[in-house]
């Protein structure tokens, strides 16, 4: 931390100090350090700043409070005077930021000869619940995941600030247009990437927040954003060539296909949806097996040393709150409770070792169920365990492999059922 470059984060705010804590929380809960809060309040209500400065905790703040109503524009520019990071960045007072936006922005651009870079940013619509008396987030979706187009940035605006980190040397000179009192920040970005391109990183890191129709925010009707755009577009209508109208009409064609295969895929996943929750059931029942079987494993009379992982697992189960474990965490204590025996085999008598290669064999149909779970559900939580999974059963395999090698008739056995499932894999 002590060598991080300073980034400064411009919060412009006005009237909605409820939304502000929460962006204020999104900054102060950012893996990087050092950050400085460069807090703009354009002629709104009184901010409590002893609650803002116990939000902001180690993080740096700058406080200017205008004494009246200036616009977007100025404000921004009252921020970048204000601001002495290496890095700028901006965030709007009802959006926010994911833990890891500006590590992951900074940890770019110092290796990078690029002056400004921008991740992808998750649209969140908000709806208010009457009974709770609170918005609530109704749906979310990713926002144009692109990678930087010039000739796009030139007809659409279609990168949220809140996504960019500059490095001071990309924007210093450079304001905001203080005549537009709205989409300001467009016009700013085509400006400095003229001059600098940006690098798209194609990781979603902060939230912009769509507000219902029936909150405070006040809505800007479709005719002044529509005079704005015009107003963006004739500023910079010397830029804009017929091969920009050519290029963009290219975006549009490549984001209508996007959006006819995200259908497709989207009502395919319903129908795997509904045959994984059928098969979920089912697994349920597997479930419970299971743990019949670890109970069995149990009766094992081998020593104290290889049955002691199983006492402690069935101990700490009955000291769970819920009667069962997930099916994955309870394959994945199965698998290691039969490597510890398998570890452990020379220790056992006779009948206990018949006892383990058996109750092994007796795994053999639920591991193969397991990884075909695994496949069918690879989109949820199970990936998180797979390479676990499958570290664990090849350190069974060969360790299993070779205690039994002098048991020629086992080991055949073994292989003859244990090939279909490694080669699934």
């Amino acid at each position: 931390m002590d060598n991080n470059r300073l980034v400064s984060v411009i919060v412009r705010t006005k009237d909605r100090p409820r939304m502000l804590v929460k962006a204020l929380q999104s900054i102060t809960g950012q893996t990087y350090r050092p950050i400085e809060v460069v807090l703009v309040n354009d002629g709104g209500c009184a901010l409590d700043m002893e609650e803002i400065k116990v939000i902001l905790g180690d993080c740096r703040c700058i406080y200017i409070a205008l004494e009246h109503n200036r616009g977007r524009a100025h404000a921004g520019n009252v921020g970048l005077t204000n601001a002495s990071g290496d890095y700028i960045g901006f965030l709007d007072d009802d959006d926010d930021l994911l833990p890891v936006h500006l590590q992951t922005l900074v940890t770019f651009l110092e290796r990078s000869d690029f002056y400004t870079a921008y991740s992808d940013c998750e649209i969140v619509h908000k709806q208010y619940n009457i009974e709770k008396q609170e918005f609530i987030d109704a749906y979310t979706y990713v926002f144009y995941s692109e990678d930087f187009n010039y000739d796009t940035l030139l007809m659409e605006n279609y990168i949220p600030i809140h996504c960019l980190l500059f490095k001071r040397g990309a924007i210093d000179g450079s304001t905001f247009d203080e005549s537009f009192e709205l989409f300001e920040d467009w016009d700013l970005l085509i400006r400095l990437a003229s001059k600098h391109p940006f690098h798209h990183i194609k990781k979603t890191t902060a939230h912009y927040n769509n507000w219902d129709k029936f909150s405070q925010i006040t809505n800007v009707g479709e005719k002044i954003k529509t005079e704005a755009y015009f107003k963006v577009v004739k500023k910079h209508r010397a830029r804009i060539t017929e091969e920009v109208i050519r290029n963009y009409g290219l975006v549009g064609n490549r984001r209508k296909c996007i959006s006819v295969e995200a259908n497709k895929i989207s009502a395919n996943e319903v129908s795997k949806n509904n045959e994984l929750k059928q098969r979920i059931a089912k697994l349920e029942e597997v479930n419970r097996q299971l743990h019949d079987n670890l109970r069995q494993l149990v009766a094992l009379q081998a020593n104290k040393e290889v049955i002691r992982p199983l006492r402690l697992f069935l101990q700490a189960q009955k000291e769970q709150t819920k009667p069962e474990l997930p099916f994955s965490k309870v394959m994945l204590t199965y698998l290691e409770l039969i490597f510890a025996f398998v570890e452990n085999m020379e220790h056992l008598p006779g009948e206990d070792y018949k006892t383990v290669v058996n109750a092994f064999m007796a795994l053999i149909p639920r591991i193969t169920e397991l990884e075909q779970f695994n496949v069918n559900a690879s989109t949820s939580v199970l990936w998180k365990l797979a390479q676990r999974y499958y570290a664990l059963r090849d350190r069974i395999v060969l360790s299993f492999s070779k205690k039994i090698e002098n048991h020629i008739g086992t080991v055949w056995y073994f292989i003859h059922h244990y090939n279909a499932s490694l080669v699934s894999s």
